[in-house]
């Protein structure tokens, strides 16, 4: 017989995987050429033909690749409505065997 302790602890699991379930749903995924940007922030031409801007400041360094025009990279990040900014989740080398010391 489980406590009630037990049974409480459980829901509390099953809820927290809804959770990051709903969060991986959120994110999105955008691959594209560095075309400029400056200062924790980054402007993508899309393989999509569009073209994007992120911000990042906030980014955790180890979620967060160094780069220059012409890399093609990959963010991934969760879209906001309205005129708020995107959450950019992580910043990747498309390549990831490049050397990336600039």
């Amino acid at each position: 017989m489980q406590s009630d302790g037990a049974e409480t602890n459980a829901e509390m699991q099953a809820d927290k995987a809804t959770s990051l379930d709903e969060v991986d749903d959120d994110v999105k995924t955008v691959v594209g050429v560095a075309v400029g940007g400056a200062h924790s922030s980054i402007e993508l031409h899309g393989t999509d033909g569009k073209d994007y801007e992120f911000a990042y400041p906030d980014l955790a360094q180890e979620k967060r690749d160094t780069w220059v025009e012409g890399d093609t990279m990959v963010v991934e990040y969760i879209p906001t409505e309205g005129d708020d900014l995107d959450s950019v989740v992580s910043l990747k080398q498309k390549n990831p065997g490049k050397d990336i010391s600039y």
